[in-house]
């Protein structure tokens, strides 16, 4: 019988069904095979009768740098792995520089290498400032995708990218097929509700989402779907 590296057992969860005193055997990292009955070789073993084994959760949007830099790798990634969560997809909006160039998402990629428990995977994103030749070398790197925002949440970690400077982004990713998302909000109407809000008073947690209407995303998401289909580019 082939041998494995790790073989953990309990009652496996497929898509299918349960297998019942079932056990996973590990290669190189990877799911090798799934069983049932006698466990094969392996270097190492773990037995969990009695107990469920899930596939990994993955999480497609944290903001683990937001406040307190890199370091904040270390706590949501530990928080992840305890709840089920083995792959985390990071936003770029860090304290205190958002990943605009080269330079700052080689230092996240080194900063994931030093905290991270589970594995990370890295947007980038621009501002209306930074140098578009950074976006290729940015690929280049590994990031996985791009977000910008059309609505400002802060100045320089979470700025509101124009029209103009979207267009361009997305212009030059689309012969990469490298996805580019979009915090979808239109800036002119959110800041009439909220302050619209703010002056009657209405400021509890069970006002945030009426005071960011529907039509606000909509047209948010209209201008950037149509910015994509001219450049050809694949957004989100």
């Amino acid at each position: 019988m082939k041998s494995y590296d790790t073989v953990i057992s309990g009652n496996v969860v497929t898509p299918e069904r349960i297998i019942e005193s079932g056990w996973i055997a590990v290669s190189e990292g990877k799911i090798a095979a799934i069983g049932s009955g006698s466990w094969p070789e392996a270097g190492q073993c773990h037995d969990y009768a009695g107990c469920l084994l899930l596939p990994g959760v993955i999480d497609g949007q944290t903001h683990a740098g937001s406040q307190f830099g890199f370091a904040g790798i270390e706590q949501t990634t530990r928080s992840a792995v305890a709840g089920g969560i083995t792959t985390i997809v990071d936003m770029p909006y860090d304290e205190p520089d958002p990943v605009a160039t080269l330079e700052v998402l080689e230092a996240k990629i080194a900063a994931v290498g030093k905290y991270a428990h589970c594995d990370v995977a890295l947007y980038a994103t621009v501002t209306n400032e930074s140098d578009l030749n950074e976006v290729p070398r940015m690929v280049e790197a590994g990031a996985c995708a791009f977000k910008i925002s059309s609505f400002e949440n802060h100045p320089t970690r979470f700025p509101r990218i124009r029209n103009d400077r979207a267009l361009a982004l997305l212009q030059r990713l689309a012969s990469t097929n490298l996805p580019t998302g979009l915090h979808n909000e239109d800036q002119e109407i959110v800041r009439s509700t909220l302050a619209a809000f703010r002056d009657r008073g209405e400021t509890g947690a069970e006002n945030h989402n009426p005071s960011r209407p529907e039509v606000a995303e909509l047209v948010a998401t209209a201008a950037f779907l149509e910015m994509g289909r001219a450049a050809g580019a694949h957004v989100h």
